[in-house]
């Protein structure tokens, strides 16, 4: 079980709000939240796996301590690193070694591209997707509607 802490206010410095217990996790590595369906989705980098955490603005609150409503394994090898919500799209991107996968909400894998490097975090900014690798000095851009890179 893994406890995932929680912060209120970035501004200046974050201010501890206390933590929630995932009970199915032991080493998340990264999260992604869907607003419009109040999903949090969590990956893990010891079982290769995203969990989702359905009704999180109500069950998510400190000292709470949460099941999965469920999970799905992420394709290929190397370890699971970033997770990133696309919301133009309705997709989640998933970063396991040196290739990004993309699922739909309930984890169907919908396609894949490589990045050349192994991928330490991404985020999706409109219809882009930051990816950074570990070893660069830089993130590389894709265009989530067309999987091809702008720069």
């Amino acid at each position: 079980m893994l406890s995932l802490f929680l912060g209120v206010s970035w501004a200046q410095q974050p201010t501890y709000a206390g933590f929630v217990s995932l009970t199915e996790t032991s080493h998340v590595h990264g999260a992604a939240y869907v607003e419009s369906a109040d999903q949090l989705f969590v990956s893990d980098v010891d079982d290769q796996r995203v969990y989702r955490y359905d009704n999180w603005s109500t069950s998510g609150t400190s000292g709470a301590t949460l099941s999965a409503a469920t999970s799905f394994a992420v394709s290929g090898s190397g370890s699971t690193e970033g997770i990133a919500y696309d919301i133009v799209n309705d997709r989640l991107y998933v970063a396991r070694g040196s290739t990004v996968y993309w699922y739909s909400r309930s984890g169907t894998l919908q396609g894949s591209f490589s990045y050349g490097t192994t991928v330490s975090d991404m985020v999706v900014v409109g219809s882009t997707l930051y990816v950074a690798g570990s070893g660069r000095s830089y993130a590389s851009t894709y265009d989530t509607t067309s999987h091809s890179s702008t720069g």
